[in-house]
């Protein structure tokens, strides 16, 4: 359905008539009130990990070239972009921005998922587990449950990495 630009940049294009009632429905739902669909410059499909280009667009080479260099930007790189990039481009920059935050929780997934379990019953962190967790009674929000494990977990490699420099053992 995608005719691929640039496969390792995750790149392609596509005419307006290809895309899917659902497809345009999807879009037309994050585009301000109103607007015509044959404004679409570019979309981030998530399932597929690809940016589309609207190969309609009378500005695609345009584009093209900014999707090619804000995708191989790097962080400092990109923030660039989004500082000199026209006021025009905003939205087409937000795709694009969300499109490398979206690889780049892919890729933090994708790692974590080679680590091992830690936290198991009758261990020392499940208990540091238990114990956050029995602390943070009465906060509705699970993003704190996971960031005091997270700051835990650093310091924990913090600990080990000073361990092994003195040539001792940790206690995890």
């Amino acid at each position: 359905m995608y005719k691929i630009i640039d496969e390792k940049l995750g790149l392609a294009s596509c005419r307006l008539s290809d895309l899917t009632i659902q497809q345009v429905n999807c879009i037309l739902n994050q585009f301000e009130d109103n607007a015509p669909i044959d404004t679409l410059t570019l979309f981030y499909d998530k399932r597929a990990d690809i940016v589309v280009l609207n190969s309609d667009s009378k500005d695609f080479d345009i584009y093209l070239g900014l999707a090619e260099a804000f995708l191989k930007a790097d962080r400092k790189k990109a923030q660039e972009f989004v500082d000199k990039i026209p006021f025009e481009c905003g939205e087409t920059l937000e795709v694009l921005r969300d499109a490398k935050r979206a690889r780049k929780i892919k890729e933090e997934l994708r790692i974590n998922g080679h680590q091992g379990i830690v936290g198991c019953n009758g261990t020392y962190l499940r208990d540091v587990f238990n114990e956050i967790i029995r602390k943070s009674v009465g906060f509705s929000h699970t993003m704190i449950l996971m960031s005091q494990a997270y700051t835990y977990g650093v310091i924990q490699g913090k600990r080990e990495e000073r361990a092994r420099r003195k040539g001792g053992a940790t206690h995890a």
